[in-house]
């Protein structure tokens, strides 16, 4: 073959391979394209506790469903960032948001400029935290009994921390059943309560158990009585519920998922199974555990009966309070 029909083929062979790479390029530019990226909107900064579940959770979901689901996290104005971040979500994927009580305070409140119940379907009721009224180790309140009978027959007003929303209307309700005045005093979350409690600026505190676990633990914080529904889990479990001293004073620190109202219902019932299984799963089960979250599960109406039930009890609740002031 003579030199120049070397060179043309050399020509060629180059051409040839420039189009087989653009070709690869476009391929993947289209595959890149055609993924669907899921989102799971928390409401909370990196690293909290919903944060924890999130992240938990978004591997489980893209190893079952084959598609990949993320964490965006969205803090800020009472939970309204990750609000509207679901609700303006526009395009392909679903866009979850990791809900909790301050979805129900947002309802009766009418911080909302929506109906909460029109605006979102839920998913799935995941779990809730446990609550629990604590008090200092070192402090005079040996328990919920000497709190009733003795310690709140003192003089000086009976001080109750409290992050905002309902833990402070809990406390602000404990007036009620205990012989002496009551002070609620809101902070703007747990970390500044147990502040307050450990340097003995307020008598006891309302908080969720994952915030008071550690100081429980290493004798910090003694527990006065469990503040949900049921007692709390073990080693806690012996502790007297606070509604038995406290009529209608049931927290409920729900976490549950929920979607936009457009979303539709087949799609929303193939999603709970999904995560009904995760919840079984002994892995995910163990590392919930370990966070003191208690998993739930069921059909998504429980969530949204749960739901109702909850800002009921919280309209009931903002009514006492404001009488008992």
């Amino acid at each position: 073959m003579s030199s120049s029909g070397i060179l043309f083929g050399g020509f060629l062979h180059r051409i040839w391979l420039q189009v087989l790479f653009s070709i690869f390029l476009l391929n993947a530019q289209f595959a890149a394209s055609a993924e669907v990226i899921n989102k799971l909107v928390v409401p909370f900064p990196v690293g909290g506790s919903f944060d924890q579940l999130a992240r938990a959770l978004v591997p489980e979901l893209s190893a079952r469903t084959g598609q990949t689901y993320i964490v965006e996290n969205r803090p800020g104005a009472e939970g309204m960032n990750a609000i509207h971040y679901v609700q303006q979500h526009s395009g392909k994927g679903q866009t979850l948001l990791l809900g909790a009580s301050f979805l129900s305070t947002g309802q009766m409140t009418g911080l909302f400029k929506f109906d909460l119940f029109s605006a979102f379907k839920p998913v799935i009721q995941i779990g809730e935290f446990e609550t629990l009224l604590v008090t200092k180790a070192s402090g005079p309140i040996a328990d919920i009994s000497f709190l009733r009978d003795q310690y709140s027959l003192s003089g000086q007003p009976m001080s109750c921390g409290a992050a905002i929303g309902q833990f402070v209307w809990a406390c602000e309700l404990m007036s009620a059943a205990f012989p002496k005045q009551w002070v609620a005093a809101p902070f703007p979350g747990e970390p500044q309560v147990i502040h307050s409690l450990l340097g003995g600026h307020v008598d006891v505190a309302i908080m969720t158990r994952t915030s008071a676990h550690d100081l429980i633990r290493t004798g910090q914080l003694r527990v006065l009585a469990s503040a949900g529904s049921t007692p709390a889990q073990p080693p806690l479990d012996h502790y007297p519920l606070l509604k038995t001293f406290v009529p209608d004073l049931e927290l409920s620190s729900y976490i549950g998922l929920f979607v936009n109202a457009s979303e539709d219902d087949a799609q929303i019932k193939n999603l709970n199974s999904i995560i009904n299984e995760i919840l079984k799963s002994h892995s995910f089960s163990r590392r919930m555990d370990a966070a003191n979250i208690r998993l739930m599960g069921g059909d998504s109406s429980v969530m949204r009966e749960n739901l109702i039930k909850h800002v009921n009890r919280l309209k009931r609740w903002r009514s006492q309070s404001v009488q008992s002031r």
